[in-house]
C-alpha cells in the first residue's frame, strides 16, 4: 500500500509542485499539469473505493495513513481535484486525531 501511494500520489505531487525540475518553462507544461490532475483524481477515486474502515488497512492507524494524509495535505495546497468526499472525510478523520495535531505544532512551531 505504501508503494502504491508513492507512485499514485506524491509522484504526482512533485511534478506539479517541485519549481526546480524547470518543468513549468515547457511549452506543454499545462497541458501535462492538467493530465496529472486528472490522474491524481483518478488514482484517489480508486484508493478510496478501497478503504474500509476509519483507516486504509482496516481499524488501525498505519504507515500509510501518515503518508497519505500528508499527501492531501499537500493536494490541498497545490489545488488539486477536492471533491472526493469520502477522502475529505478520512483526512478530516486523521488530521482530528491528537497524535497528528501534535506533530503539526511540533513541526511548525
Amino acid at each position: 500500500m505504501l508503494y502504491q501511494i508513492i507512485d499514485k500520489f506524491d509522484s504526482i505531487l512533485w511534478f506539479l509542485t517541485h519549481k526546480l525540475f524547470g518543468l513549468q518553462s515547457q511549452p506543454d507544461y499545462q497541458v501535462l499539469s492538467e493530465a496529472f490532475k486528472s490522474k491524481f483524481k483518478n488514482n484517489l477515486d480508486r484508493l478510496t473505493d478501497r478503504i474500509n474502515g476509519p483507516f486504509l488497512m482496516g481499524d488501525k492507524i498505519t504507515v500509510p495513513d501518515i503518508v497519505l494524509t500528508h499527501c492531501g495535505s499537500w493536494a490541498y495546497v497545490a489545488k488539486l481535484p477536492r471533491e472526493n468526499e469520502k477522502f475529505n472525510a478520512y483526512l478530516k478523520n486523521l488530521r482530528s486525531r491528537q497524535a497528528y495535531k501534535t506533530a503539526l505544532t511540533k513541526s511548525v512551531g
